[in-house]
């Protein structure tokens, strides 16, 4: 198992090293896609478009657009902490607000058509220590891989609860679930079942490495042919700040 680990870290480093050398050429384009929609919505606030029956599905799309062009920044940049620790600011975090705001992008997905959303988190669900974007970056890389689970449509749930001194948020699909020579495999860069063009295999490695950063883990269990269950497990904090025993 030591050796494992120390396997996976050098991979995750070599993504970081990897990222460095494209994360300005892919943060270019996007802060100008994401000024173009911020243009678009000035001139929809300022009622050049309000004669379009569209206009309120017009706004929310622009919405979108903009904060996940912002998402995929916070992803290049999160793509740099495999190579080289950078302080990040934690600050208590609302997984009930973090599932439910993945969920709808999620939902904005074209590919989630036949996909039933199942969504249930507790009202006095704890608070973590965390980064709300990295969090939800996870989450939501965590539904997408579920969704893809499950071409032919299905159920996606996603589940907040507390288990003793942690939040557990459980991400479950009833799709074709994963070998299990696979299963070992599954974080590791690159690695990825999917045909060419349609996956990266970084996105579990990405969460990874958050959920690592945030002193927490991830666990899977799946059955092919019955569907998968990803399991982030975060430490609760209590009244002073701290982690709970």
């Amino acid at each position: 198992m030591v050796h494992r680990a120390v396997a996976r870290a050098e991979k995750l480093a070599a993504v970081g090293r990897l990222a460095a050398g494209v994360v300005h050429e892919i943060n270019n384009p996007l802060a100008t896609i994401s000024a173009c929609a911020e243009a678009l919505e000035s001139r929809v606030n300022e009622g050049e478009f309000k004669e379009s029956p569209g206009v309120d599905d017009l706004r929310e799309y622009l919405g979108l657009i903009r904060s996940e062009a912002f998402r995929c920044k916070m992803i290049t940049n999160g793509l740099l902490d495999f190579s080289r620790t950078r302080a990040s600011e934690h600050v208590l975090v609302n997984l009930g607000d973090v599932i439910a705001s993945a969920a709808r992008l999620l939902s904005h997905q074209q590919r989630s058509d036949n996909v039933k959303f199942e969504i249930e988190t507790p009202a006095d669900l704890p608070a973590v220590s965390g980064d709300a974007s990295q969090l939800q970056q996870a989450v939501i890389a965590l539904g997408t891989n579920a969704i893809d689970a499950m071409p032919d449509g299905g159920v996606l749930r996603i589940e907040g609860h507390r288990s003793d001194g942690t939040v557990l948020i459980a991400v479950t699909d009833n799709g074709v679930g994963i070998p299990e020579e696979n299963i070992t495999r599954i974080f590791e860069p690159f690695f990825t079942t999917k045909e060419i063009g349609k996956g990266t295999g970084l996105g579990l490695a990405v969460c990874y490495g958050i959920l690592t950063e945030h002193g927490g883990s991830l666990d899977v269990q799946s059955t092919p042919g019955t569907g998968t269950t990803f399991t982030i497990s975060l430490p609760v904090i209590n009244s002073d700040g701290e982690p709970q025993d």
